[in-house]
């Protein structure tokens, strides 16, 4: 009866049914019979993982004696498996790794497409623990997904696609892993599935969507993976998955959830065997550099180096080796730190990981920045955001809340794999300290641009109004950023937007349309109300005046320093944001005119010192070609004319030059209704003369 119905009995997870069969049989039948010996170790183990070795062992040696090869294939799985679920010490894998590459050539092939499935899945499980270097890990990955493929058996196919997640995840081709993944989700729904497979596919999922940056959908998985535990009352992977949100939620910068879990990790460390202890010191010591606190962050480090010699996981000892680079340097302690990181990139480079070699490469590129090593640390970024946008990745390992910042900052002003960088940024919630305004690449969730047109953009697109637009929100909107956008009191906007209500008609006009603004704007952080002011969170806004303002700033320091290149470089970026007047459209509100008139003063002082720089040093087309650009959003900038008129003039072209007196007479007739002035004239005049020795001026 039991040799008919065990199969069955554990396909439907009845394993202490079957437990009690089996404890029913006298001592001596089990010895003679391996099958026997077999199923009693495979109801244990995951229970008691240790306790189902012996009998598996027993099993093992009388199949191969008896050269059965599906009790041989099976039991060498199931004592492979009993080691992984016990977490504690994963270097018996070597053994097994071993016993299976020396017997496999006396057996010609595995008897089945099923059994070949759970031989490949274990042996790719055993090496990506214990040996990721292998030579022939990626064959072993390969026949994995081809025997699941062909078998009928969803535990089979269920327990080799995980393992084919968790390798190309760590070691090879991640966009492969969304593939593998994807199908995973999909035999997850089958009613023959067993529990411990679904929990290892859900474990699987949840580093999944981990490394992929997808923190809501990792907590998702999470939360299902445990209440499924919960139910169960099978708690393997349940220490995995809390290691594996915390990681997730520190990636995205949500402490508050990292701490959560971290405090359910502490809570179940009442018997700390070395791998939850790992774990758990692992956990422990990026939340505190999360937070700043290199000291309790080193602390862990240390400890988590020492338990994971106990454990023997290479790919684990490679992140403490990680751990450890960040904590010492956040120390001062940059010769130790130098130390870890290049024992963690020689692992990477031994396993020939691209996911090592991108976070090795990513702290390589932070430090250089930080030692003041810019080439160095660009080659650094561009090798590993490379290696990023091609696999995919979106976790960088990174737990200092500005590092990744930085990193992304010097990616854009660089023009580093962009896309995949504004990806990052949106993925990870990135928020900088200090918001780059003069960074106009950088993803904002809010971008409001206001000079020569209005427009809103909502992570990158245009926002489009479904209905009639509602213009008093808009000019809501308007005004607080004419009005300086930082602390804006309540009674400046009504005054601007409401100058004949009364004051309670003012008040619900401005809460009524305030409600609305937000609404329209669909981000509940773009706009702080505090004690009846309002401002535009520069965090998550970003408006082109304040680029611009910010871009002329720091131009000035450049000049003041006498750092030309540099000032050169920041005014015509400048003087690019420039399209045209401040909300041209409203140029005629009392509360858009000074905004205006302050920004155009600005534009044309920049032209003007950028065409001076340009003219000393002789390079007239350069002159030429901002006074061009100049006219392009201001053709009432009546001495934009005249220095045009005298480029045309230095480099010969005097018929042009005469073309655009012309056309700056008809623009000012038509427009301002007004002659150009004495200055412009007097340029003309000396163009029209004979040609000699008369030169026209523009001082």
């Amino acid at each position: 009866i039991i040799m008919k119905h065990a199969p069955i009995l554990l396909s439907q997870g009845r394993n202490r049914t079957l437990e009690e069969w089996l404890d029913c049989l006298p001592d001596a039948v089990p010895e003679s019979h391996p099958w026997l010996l077999y199923w009693k170790g495979v109801c244990l183990a995951p229970f008691s993982p240790s306790l189902s070795r012996p009998f598996l062992e027993k099993a093992l040696e009388k199949f191969k004696n008896q050269k059965d090869a599906s009790g041989f294939f099976l039991a060498w799985s199931e004592l492979v498996l009993s080691i992984y679920y016990e977490f504690e010490d994963f270097s018996p894998l070597d053994r097994w790794i071993r016993v299976l590459e020396e017997s496999m050539p006396a057996f010609e092939t595995f008897p089945d497409k099923e059994i070949g499935a759970r031989v490949a899945s274990a042996m790719l499980m055993a090496l990506i623990n214990r040996q990721p270097w292998h030579p022939k890990i990626e064959e072993w990955a390969e026949r994995a997904i081809s025997f699941a493929e062909a078998c009928s058996n969803i535990y089979e196919q269920m327990n080799a696609i995980s393992q084919v997640v968790v390798y190309r995840i760590f070691i090879r081709d991640f966009q492969k892993a969304l593939t593998a993944n994807d199908l995973l989700r999909q035999k997850q729904h089958s009613r023959n599935a067993p529990l411990l497979t679904i929990l290892n596919a859900k474990l699987a999922e949840v580093i999944y969507y981990r490394y992929s940056g997808m923190h809501e959908k990792c907590m998702q998985s999470l939360s299902e993976a445990m209440e499924l535990s919960r139910e169960k009352g099978v708690h393997i992977f349940d220490y995995t998955l809390l290691n594996m949100g915390v990681s997730s939620a520190l990636n995205v910068g949500d402490s508050k959830t990292a701490r959560e879990l971290l405090t359910r990790l502490e809570s179940s460390l009442s018997d700390p065997k070395p791998w939850k202890s790992l774990r758990y010191h692992i956990s422990k010591a990026r939340e505190a550099l999360s937070r700043g606190d290199s000291g309790e962050a080193s602390l862990n480090a240390d400890l988590a180096l020492k338990l994971v010699t106990d454990v023997g996981t290479p790919l684990t000892l490679f992140f403490c080796h990680l751990i450890k680079t960040h904590a010492a340097y956040e120390l001062g302690k940059h010769k130790e730190s130098t130390n870890h990181l290049s024992q963690a990139s020689r692992l990477a480079c031994r396993i020939k990981s691209n996911l090592l070699k991108f976070l090795v490469l990513l702290t390589r590129a932070l430090y250089a920045f930080g030692e003041g090593k810019q080439e160095s640390g660009l080659l650094f970024l561009r090798d590993a955001f490379i290696i990023g946008r091609e696999e995919r990745y979106f976790d960088t390992y990174m737990d200092q809340p500005s590092a990744v910042a930085k990193l992304c900052t010097k990616a854009l002003e660089a023009g580093i794999e962009v896309e995949y960088v504004q990806e990052l940024i949106r993925r990870l919630n990135i928020v900088p300290e200090k918001p780059p305004l003069d960074l106009e690449n950088w993803p904002w969730p809010l971008k409001i641009f206001t000079l020569g047109r209005f427009e809103l953009l909502k992570d990158g697109k245009p926002i489009r109004f479904s209905k009639k637009v509602q213009q008093k929100p808009l000019a809501m909107l308007k005004a607080l950023v004419a009005l300086g956008s930082k602390e804006v009191g309540k009674d400046q906007i009504t005054d601007a937007l409401w100058p004949e209500a009364d004051g309670d008609l003012a008040h619900q006009s401005f809460s009524t349309n305030l409600h609305r603004l937000r609404q329209l704007l669909a981000h509940e952080k773009a706009i702080q109300r505090q004690e009846g002011r309002l401002t535009l969170d520069d965090k998550y806004c970003w408006v082109d005046t304040w680029a611009f303002e910010c871009l002329l700033e720091r131009a000035d320091a450049q000049w003041k320093a006498g750092k030309t290149d540099s000032a050169v470089e920041l005014t015509e970026k400048a003087i690019g944001l420039y399209k045209g007047p401040f909300l041209s459209q409203e140029s005629e509100q009392p509360w858009v005119m000074s905004m205006s008139e302050r920004l155009r003063s600005m534009f044309l002082r920049s032209v003007r010192k950028l065409t001076i720089y340009w003219q000393q040093s002789g390079q007239w087309e350069k002159t030429l070609e901002c006074y061009q650009k100049g006219l392009e959003v201001d053709k009432l900038a009546e001495e934009f004319y005249q220095g045009l008129m005298t480029c045309y003039y230095q480099l010969g072209r005097r018929g042009e030059a005469l073309s655009v007196y012309n056309r700056c007479k008809k623009v000012l007739s038509t427009a301002l209704g007004v002659e150009p002035s004495p200055k412009t004239e007097a340029i003309y005049n000396s163009l029209t003369m004979n040609r000699g020795t008369g030169e026209p001026e523009n001082r």
